[in-house]
């Protein structure tokens, strides 16, 4: 196949795209800025879909699918014929590498939706009537999960179990900057200034890391929504603690007892685990935790009180 016709099918599918997304925008009363911060991107990733400058990534389609309100295959509604491009269909592969691929459909259809494969590659060609076939265009399947917060008027201890590939302060906190008075980590801190924009010598958020989110008291919504959309840690977290307070995330299994969560061979050198307005003490005579927090909680923020530096993690 004509590797110049390719091209060219390809940005005319991209151009429709962007026609369909600016059409969503217009049908949806809304503009590329309210998409873009309710979907944590920045307006410029927004913009260069509906122009067709580059090839529409699932990490960005997502959050702006979010940033409308609607289900991601609705921007993939739209017309568009590729008899017109010389292009019979598309072929379909899957696989490890590109020198060991499955052929696992040939369709016809603009879109193409399977559930049977995780963490692989996947690859498309195009083919014209005389089955002559494109080059490969190949992509890797991630996981791409959303968490919901709740937050409250004053101090909110969160932490992130899904971060986006952008995990910068200005891109994380977008969606809410105006009812922030502030971020603070350990040992950290930023907050958004209307003329200055981020200030403070907090950059980017982690999996680690727990922060403290402080809601202005004056924000006239009891609860504020705050979405978040991302890549969950593939590894293990293993935190490397420091003797005395370290405020550390916790992505484990969401209500699970104190008692489960702190490795056993670890809990002689924990004093205290303290979270959003409760805390429970380690007695070591008895061995057990005394205090009105009992479960921790995913997505949540946690200071852990040790005596000395240990490497630590949390059993799931």
């Amino acid at each position: 196949m004509d590797i110049a016709l390719m091209k060219d099918w390809r940005m005319a599918y991209r151009r429709k795209l962007g026609e369909n997304l600016l059409k969503l925008i217009n049908e949806h009363d809304t503009d590329v800025q309210t998409v873009a911060s309710l979907g944590n991107i920045e307006s410029k990733q927004v913009y260069r879909i509906i122009s067709a400058e580059n090839e529409p990534k699932v990490t960005t389609l997502l959050p702006i699918a979010k940033g409308l309100g609607v289900h991601v295959k609705v921007l993939y509604d739209f017309d568009f014929e590729i008899e017109q491009s010389f292009v019979n269909g598309f072929n379909i592969y899957y696989g490890f590498d590109e020198n060991n691929l499955i052929l696992i459909s040939s369709t016809q259809s603009n879109s193409y939706q399977t559930s049977d494969f995780e963490y692989t590659l996947f690859c498309i060609s195009l083919y014209d009537r005389f089955e002559n076939e494109s080059e490969l265009v190949c992509t890797t399947a991630t996981e791409y999960m959303q968490y919901n917060y709740n937050l409250h008027e004053g101090a909110n201890l969160i932490s992130f179990p899904y971060i986006p590939e952008d995990s910068s302060v200005e891109n994380i906190f977008s969606s809410i900057k105006e009812e922030l008075e502030g971020v603070i980590g350990e040992g950290s801190a930023a907050y958004y200034d209307f003329n200055l924009g981020w200030i403070g010598n907090l950059d980017n958020v982690d999996y680690f890391s727990g922060y403290w989110l402080k809601i202005k008291p004056d924000s006239n919504i009891e609860n504020i929504e705050f979405n978040m959309l991302g890549f969950p840690n593939d590894e293990l977290t293993f935190y490397n603690l420091h003797e005395g307070y370290n405020l550390i995330s916790y992505t484990g299994q969401d209500n699970i007892p104190i008692e489960e969560a702190v490795p056993e061979e670890l809990q002689d050198y924990i004093i205290s685990i303290i979270g959003e307005g409760r805390a429970s003490i380690y007695n070591h005579e008895t061995n057990l935790w005394l205090g009105n927090l009992t479960e921790l909680n995913f997505g949540s923020g946690y200071w852990l009180e040790t005596t000395v530096p240990i490497s630590f993690y949390w059993q799931d």
